[in-house]
């Protein structure tokens, strides 16, 4: 190997010794900050946050319907902001409108009716006072031996049948006084079922859910809480004439409601099922005889009595509680044909 050639790779080998060290001396030197700019200019501020979880809102309401009946017309949509006061849908009117009709003529019916027993009453004391007054009469010439014992006795018997006839006409006056009550309870709840009719926002807020479409049925949404109670308060007032008779249904009512639940869904039916199952149960509870309640009372008796109802008794009893339930029955069925006739 020459001379010149020995240079030549002393050199090579000084200049790759030299590149590496600068190339390292080149990477591990500060770069410093680097900074990033953008001309000014006014524009929103966006951020894509990822997370999991359920978003609640802060205050959430259930709307349900008040009464049943046919959606007439619906104006909300599935996540449609929504005002307070605002339209949201109407439950057919006509059939509340039809009965709150026949509720008002029905009372106006029964308030002419009771003045004209006013005027009977009024009729009835001044027949009173003049057999009263030709009974005074009568007796005085009995005394005086100026007449027949047959008249005195006649108008004696006038004097009864004249208290006797004011007694009954009092006595109407307090059944239709009754009567007009019981309608204007049976009017009351007609029109607030009237004015329920129309569903509004009751705030501001977003429309999350929408469980109903024009045209199907909403039914009133009614927990199993609280029936009992709600059972036996209704049945109290029917007897004592706070509620009208009007309010018991039967089983044509009750395939009707049973039919409107099955368009609803197949829940619906089974909550329907329910609320019918649990209130037949409080009904049979009830202290008649015949039923359930009726048998615990039997028991009732014998435990603090110390001896069992005869049979005559309990013939006697259960006659009285078929009678009974016969004639509710009776009642029950007539109401579902009149509704349907439209005479409800």
């Amino acid at each position: 190997m020459t001379t010149r050639t020995k240079i030549v790779i002393a050199v090579l080998v000084v200049l790759i010794g030299a590149a590496v060290v600068g190339a390292n001396i080149y990477y591990q030197r500060d770069r410093g900050v680097q900074v990033a700019t953008e001309a000014i200019r006014s524009r929103d501020l966006e951020a894509i946050v990822s997370a999991s979880g359920k978003i609640q809102p802060k205050r959430q309401v259930n709307i349900s319907a008040n009464t049943m009946g046919k959606v007439t017309r619906l104006a909300v949509e599935e996540g449609q902001r929504v005002k307070a006061g605002q339209f949201l849908l109407e439950i057919d009117p006509r059939s509340l409108a039809g009965q709150l009709e026949r509720g008002e003529a029905s009372i106006a019916a029964a308030q002419s009716s009771l003045q004209a027993g006013h005027t009977a009453v009024e009729s009835a004391n001044i027949n009173l006072d003049l057999a009263r007054t030709n009974l005074k009469r009568q007796q005085e010439l009995w005394k005086d031996g100026l007449t027949t014992k047959e008249s005195l006795e006649r108008a004696q018997n006038d004097v009864a049948g004249r208290e006797a006839d004011l007694r009954s006409r009092e006595q109407e006056i307090k059944t239709r006084q009754e009567q007009i009550k019981q309608e204007q309870a049976g009017l009351a709840t007609t029109k607030y079922n009237l004015s329920q009719v129309i569903i509004s926002s009751p705030m501001d807020g977003l429309v999350t859910r929408r469980n109903i479409e024009e045209g199907e049925t909403a039914a009133y949404e009614a927990g199993v809480h609280g029936l009992h109670p709600e059972v036996v308060k209704m049945m109290g007032k029917m007897l004592i004439g706070h509620a009208s008779l009007k309010n018991l249904s039967g089983p044509l009512t009750i395939a009707d409601y049973a039919g409107q639940s099955v368009k609803l869904g197949f829940a619906y039916y089974l909550g329907f099922l329910a609320v019918v199952s649990v209130s037949l149960g409080v009904l049979n509870l009830l202290p008649l005889p015949i039923l359930d309640g009726g048998y615990l009372m039997y028991y009732l008796f014998e435990a603090v009595t110390g001896r069992p109802v005869s049979e005559q008794w309990l013939a006697r009893l259960q006659q009285g509680g078929l009678a009974f339930v016969l004639l509710m029955m009776s009642l029950a069925l007539y109401n579902d044909v009149a509704r349907l006739l439209g005479l409800h």
